[in-house]
Formats: C-alpha cells, structure tokens, sequence
C-alpha cells in the first residue's frame, strides 16, 4: 500500500499491522459483545451459575433450568422465585421482573397453573 493511501485511510480504520485488520477499540459502534449477568439457580440443594441477558424472558431461564437440573417430572408445574418467596412472570425479562446480576432463584413447584375453576 502506497503512503499516499495510507494517509487516507488515517482517522478512518487503525489498521493492525501484524494481521491488517481493523482494530476495535472497546465501547465503539463495531462492538458486538453481549452484557451477560449472572444468577444462581438452586434446586434440591444444587447451585448452578447461570449467564442471563437482562433482557431475556424469564421463562427462557427456567427452561435453561429445568433442562440443566434435568427436571423430567412435571417441569410445566416448576417456576422461579426470589429467596423472597415471591415467583417471576414467565413472560416478563429478567430486569422488568426484578432480578439483580448475583441474585439467588429458587427452582421449585410454582403455584397452581392452568385454567380458572
């Protein structure tokens, strides 16, 4: 590359000399990492670490859950709850639902589920 194209390229791309890639400088436009929080999930006395986006349905971790504590025994009547003994929405994201990075959930029965008697 002649200097003369390298000095149009300044201010636009910094170039990486060992690979001639664009370098990405962390928190620009080109950063695609995805924030993950964690939980611990705990179920009959097992803890599992759990990587979530605060965006993601509730109900997308407690499949990741139930599968991981391989719940086959009615795992539609399991649900979420905060050491508070409070369930979370499954239809709600873990930030709306209240869920704080750190946080302990509690896999257990949910309350009744179904139709309205």
């Amino acid at each position: 590359m002649s200097a003369q194209s390298m000095s149009t390229m300044r201010g636009r791309v910094v170039l990486s000399p060992r690979w001639l890639s664009p370098q990405v400088k962390e928190g620009s436009v080109m950063d695609t990492t995805v924030k993950r929080d964690t939980v611990t999930i705990t179920y009959n006395g097992n803890d599992k670490i759990i990587g979530y986006r605060p965006d993601e349905k509730v109900r997308a971790v407690l499949d990741w859950a139930l599968a991981e504590f391989h719940v086959a025994s009615n795992p539609h009547l399991m649900g979420l709850f905060t050491e508070g003994n409070a369930e979370l929405p499954d239809d709600c994201a873990m930030r709306a639902a209240g869920v704080k990075p750190g946080e302990l959930l509690v896999l257990r029965l949910s309350a009744v589920r179904g139709g309205r008697g």
